[in-house]
Formats: structure tokens, sequence, C-alpha cells
């Protein structure tokens, strides 16, 4: 929109999680007035936090996850860590993601930006099929003016708006062979998988207007 005025505020805001991130336990965590770090931490903790602790709260730092990455240790670490997060879909803990509720619905699609885009495949596969059901409540949480829904469609589709405000998609792989999203201006998306199915959730390769990506 060229207002880059608004663009540096918010740009310079966004990394603010610096100042939360606690290079010792590698979790963000809440500080006391003064600045010292609030006492008695644990990563399951709700001190600080709203619907959420501080295990699911650490991965949303949509506009650095590289940054994030780092500071926590590099991409093995960053694949461990998601793996704690993620080994339980179904009945999760304080320190596990739930994907029932908003804090946790970028989660998945990290594994892309830590040289795993398998795991993300694997894990929203086992999302839509473990949590979702083509059934009355068929959503795993309160649906918040349709969040859950659409996270969902984006899941079917193959990809996630991992970082709002961007022409940025983390992709994960799609479950129809076809599918046509109608975009404003009169454009058209078609993405095209011959091999799609829910039990295949690997992507084997990719192109774009017919190049390979």
């Amino acid at each position: 929109m060229g207002d880059a005025a608004d663009y540096r505020t918010f740009a310079t805001a966004a990394q603010s999680w610096q100042n939360v991130f606690n290079v010792g336990t590698g979790y963000v965590q809440a500080r006391q007035s003064a600045g010292q770090w609030l006492p008695n931490f644990s990563p399951a903790t709700l001190s600080g936090f709203v619907e959420g602790t501080s295990a699911q709260y650490t991965p949303m730092v949509p506009f650095n996850l590289s940054g994030l990455i780092a500071a926590r240790g590099g991409d093995a670490a960053w694949v461990r860590y998601l793996n704690s997060l993620l080994s339980d879909l179904t009945s999760p803990g304080p320190e596990n993601a739930n994907l029932s509720d908003e804090p946790s619905l970028e989660i998945p699609y990290e594994y892309d930006y830590a040289g795993a885009p398998e795991d993300t495949q694997r894990v929203v596969r086992e999302i839509e099929q473990d949590l979702y059901a083509d059934a009355p409540a068929g959503e795993p949480g309160n649906d918040d003016l349709g969040t859950l829904s659409a996270a969902y469609v984006w899941d079917e589709l193959g990809f996630y708006p991992e970082t709002p405000g961007t022409g940025v998609l983390a992709l994960g792989s799609p479950v129809f062979p076809g599918a046509v999203v109608h975009l404003p201006g009169d454009r058209t998306l078609r993405i095209s998988a011959p091999d799609a199915s829910p039990s295949a959730p690997y992507v084997r390769g990719l192109t774009v207007d017919g190049r390979p990506w």
C-alpha cells in the first residue's frame, strides 16, 4: 500500500518477542514490571498468556521464524520441540499444541521452516483425520466465527498463511486430486494433484505455472 511509516512501526513491533524470549529456558516468558522474569517458571504455565501456555505460545513468531529457530538452537532442535508439541493431538496436555484453539494452529507448518516439510505433511494429515469429522459437532473446538473451519479448508487445499498480511503460504499437501479457488479480479488458482488422497500425505514434486519449484 506504500505506507512506509506504518510498515516500519509494525515490522519493528513484530520483533518484540525478543524481549520476552528467555535464552536460558528456550521459551517465551512473562516479565515483571522491573524486567525480571516471573518466578517459578514452567513451560506449562498460563501466567502471562491467554488461552494457552508458554509452550504453546513460544512458536508464535510468524514474522521471524528463522530468528526464533536460531534462538532456540537451530533446525534440529526446533524439530525436536515441534515433535514434543505435536506428540498428542487428541488429548493434549499443557506442554502439547492444542489444535482446537487459535494459538496452536500455525505450529504444524513450522516444520517447513526447519527443513522437515515431510513432517508438516504428516502431522497436518493426522489433524485432518483425527480431529475433524463429517458429522454434527465435527470440529475439535469453538469455531470462533469460522477460524477452525478456515484452518481446515487451508489444510485440505495443501497450504497455510503462516505469515499474516503477506503473500507467503507454507506448504502441506492437498487432499483432493483437483481444486479451484476463485480469487478477486476474476483470477483463478487451480490445484492439480492427480495422486492426492486422504491416505497419501507426502508431496513428491511441485510445479507452479508449469515450472518446477
